[in-house]
């Protein structure tokens, strides 16, 4: 009988798996890239990827060993498409699986990976990059782990392995790199009062306005529609006001609300952009028409479709102006049209002037039904360049870099702030980005109280859990705020057994705490059962945790006739009692009973007092016996007798 060695035949199906992974990838890469496999170079997406060793010279350009590149091209093959900065890091971490597998085990065998390994890699990683840089390697170092222990393609299993790599940074008041310096704030405000000509610093202020209106991102703001500007009114026939946004992280299309306080401003911003868009919009949606409709809009629609036009009436098409012969030249040779009379009729220049329309035209995005001409932010090409005229034949969509490059420090080209004579008190340049208002925006609101659902959805997101990334209230401002709301706390007593709070809506009730709230025969069951069970089975009246609602008749109506059910029950015992018996007094059954009559009484009272509203929650104290005061009691007698006093219990 032939012995089977298990971790030899498990070992083999690991190292075939992988095989078949490569195969399959090496399979795909042609039709996937276009990319031959053999080549040991590959270029995806403009990224220049060399399967080459870790080296220290770049005149060293020792290939991979021909096992790991199997692999380095099958998982690269498998993660395409991605962003190209990703392509970058992904050869990165794979050099420093290669580098560690070759030094520990003389091969590059990705089966070989295990704890050492990857700790090892960690160790590597640390002492030869940045510690920015490290951030950015170790997630793909983790993605690479996490696809070798799924498709089981190591020997040893790697599932509970963790990266030692933490980021350092903490969401706090203190980041001051995720929040805008107060003097930026002022800058812009200051910048933004001012009558404004340049076109630059119209749309950076305008965007930094509509930024600050509701939690956005600068790719939200920028394809803001024309009529983004939305009002309604509340049920109490207050105006409110909002934006319509298309949330860029999976929320989809929403009502952003303004604060009061910023409506003025926003709709001062809107109006800024749409008066410097107006010519831009025009030409649009004069080319969303087909040329029936051109040749009727235009001055020329006398003339003959293929009658040969002058420079001069060419000019006047696009301009609507007139203009001398050689300005006539130097506008048309700036646009890149024919600048000599006769080149076009008026069907070859309205087709000249199609073939410059951005791709997809007139759709922007058609599946969110939204055109060209509907966005706010529709520009002119080179309305942005500092020495070039605009081109009136060619549309230009900002993107956020835009914005960013005109708030950008530590270049020597002109941005807003110099050109404002803005800078810090050391005479550096100013930091700003377009994402810290979002941070802002959410840590005021989270300051404030705002719950995180509605966060959420204010900021467009589809989780609440990605608030905390932009929660920057310290630890200290929590604690601030929870002293100053006990302070705020006003609970006013009717007598000294019970406490009535102001009345809240029946939704606040059943959010006490936690969210174990039970309708009972004559109130609420507020106790919290993922701590202890209920003490007192079917004797809520008797109970500290049933809360009675002062209007509620159907249930004052309940406790008037187990009012009257009770009297009668002691009457008739009282009434049955013999005197042979013990005291009635001393009766358990009867003491329990004359309790709760008494606690009846009291509570019909409070409900049909005239000094309490409607509406008012209503808790009757208890000093009987439970099993958190018999612990909290024997706590008592145990200190006592460490002290040495004598005490005699009562049971």
């Amino acid at each position: 009988m032939s012995v089977i060695d298990i971790i030899d035949v498990k070992n083999r199906n690991v190292l075939e798996s992988l095989n078949l992974f490569i195969d399959k990838m090496n399979n795909l890469v042609v039709s996937k890239t276009g990319i031959s496999w053999e080549d040991d170079k590959w270029v995806m997406d403009s990224v220049a990827i060399n399967f080459t060793k870790m080296i220290d010279k770049p005149s060293n350009n020792e290939l991979m060993i021909s096992d790991f590149m199997n692999f380095a091209k099958a998982y690269i093959t498998h993660e395409y498409p991605c962003k190209p900065n990703r392509l970058k890091l992904l050869i990165s971490a794979l050099r420093c699986f290669e580098h560690v597998l070759v030094k520990m085990f003389a091969c590059g065998n990705i089966c070989n990976v295990n704890y050492s390994v990857l700790d090892e890699i960690i160790a590597f990683i640390k002492k030869r990059y940045s510690n920015t840089y490290v951030l950015k390697i170790n997630k793909e170092l983790k993605n690479i782990v996490l696809f070798l222990h799924e498709n089981k393609l190591t020997y040893k299993s790697i599932g509970g392995w963790k990266s030692s790599i933490r980021n350092k940074i903490i969401y706090d008041g203190n980041n001051s790199n995720k929040l805008p310096k107060e003097k930026v704030l002022h800058i812009f405000a200051d910048i933004f009062s001012q009558e404004l000509t340049d076109i630059r610093d119209i749309f950076t202020t305008s965007t930094f306005v509509l930024l600050m209106s509701a939690p956005s991102r600068i790719s939200e703001v920028l394809s803001l529609s024309a009529n983004c500007m939305f009002t309604n009114r509340t049920k109490k026939g207050d105006q409110k006001w909002g934006l319509r946004f298309w949330a860029g992280k999976g929320f989809g299309g929403d009502i952003k609300w303004i604060p009061s306080v910023m409506v003025p401003i926003t709709q001062k911003a809107i109006d800024r952009v749409m008066d410097s868009t107006k010519e831009a919009r025009q030409f649009t949606k004069l080319m969303e028409l087909d040329f029936r409709s051109f040749h009727e809009k235009s001055k020329f629609k006398n003339y003959n479709e293929n009658e040969p036009l002058t420079i001069f009436h060419v000019c006047e098409v696009l301009y609507n102006k007139s203009f001398s012969e050689k300005e006539c030249k130097k506008l048309l040779k700036r646009l890149s049209l024919k600048f000599y009379d006769n080149a076009y009729s008026l069907k070859t220049l309205w087709q000249e002037l199609q073939k410059r329309l951005p791709e997809g035209f007139p759709w922007y995005n058609k599946e969110r039904n939204i055109k060209f001409s509907d966005l706010l932010f529709l520009f002119f090409k080179d309305t942005f360049h500092p020495k070039k005229s605009d081109n009136r034949i060619e549309i230009y969509i900002p993107k956020g870099h835009l914005f960013q490059g005109n708030i950008i420090t530590g270049r020597k080209k002109s941005n807003i702030f110099r050109r404002h004579g803005y800078k810090n008190e050391n005479d550096g340049s100013i930091y700003f980005h377009s994402h810290q208002i979002r941070h802002l925006l959410n840590t005021i609101a989270q300051r404030n109280g705002m719950t995180e659902y509605e966060l959420a959805k204010w900021s467009g997101r589809v989780s609440i859990k990605q608030n905390r990334v932009y929660n920057h209230v310290s630890e200290e401002e929590i604690l601030e705020k929870y002293e100053s709301l006990k302070l705020m706390a006003t609970n006013y007593s009717i007598s000294e057994a019970i406490t009535v709070r102001d009345p809240v809506s029946r939704e606040s009730l059943l959010s006490l705490n936690h969210s174990a709230v039970h309708k009972t025969e004559f109130g609420y069951c507020v106790h919290d059962y993922t701590l202890s069970p209920c003490e007192r089975f079917r004797d809520c009246l008797n109970c500290s945790e049933q809360i009675c609602v002062k209007g509620n008749f159907d249930n004052l109506k309940r406790l008037k006739e187990r009012l009257s059910d009770t009297n009668e029950l002691i009457d008739i015992t009282i009434k049955n009692t013999s005197e042979n018996e013990s005291q009635v007094d001393k009766d358990r059954w009867l003491t329990f009973h004359l309790k709760t009559k008494e606690r009846l009484q009291e509570l019909i009272d409070i409900l049909e007092s005239k000094h309490i509203s409607d509406g008012s929650f209503v808790r009757l104290s208890n000093k009987s016996y439970s099993h958190l005061s018999r612990t909290i009691n024997e706590g008592k007698l145990l200190n006592h007798r460490k002290e040495n006093i004598y005490v005699k219990k009562i049971n």
